[in-house]
């Protein structure tokens, strides 16, 4: 966990700091996912490398947030435009 915390710091480039704070009473000591079940039933495979995921996942939330702040700016309203397929 503290290595994929650090990462998404340098991705985003977050001046914030980590602060260590002590595990709950039920917490697992110790984590190990396992997608083995997911290969086998879904035939699921990752398709992105960690850091490319990570990537995508920034900027989404980054395009999210000015969405966000930019309505919490206006009126409060949200215009959608819907396009009809010509079929």
């Amino acid at each position: 966990m503290l290595e994929l915390a650090e990462k998404v710091l340098q991705l985003t480039k977050s001046k914030s700091k980590l602060v260590f704070m002590p595990l709950p009473e039920d917490d697992p000591k110790q984590r190990q996912p396992n997608i083995t079940m997911a290969k086998e039933k879904l035939d699921w495979q990752p398709k992105a490398m960690l850091e490319d995921g990570l990537k995508e996942t920034i900027a989404y939330f980054q395009q999210f947030m000015k969405f966000y702040n930019h309505k919490q700016k206006s009126n409060g309203f949200i215009k959608v435009f819907r396009t009809r397929n010509a079929s």
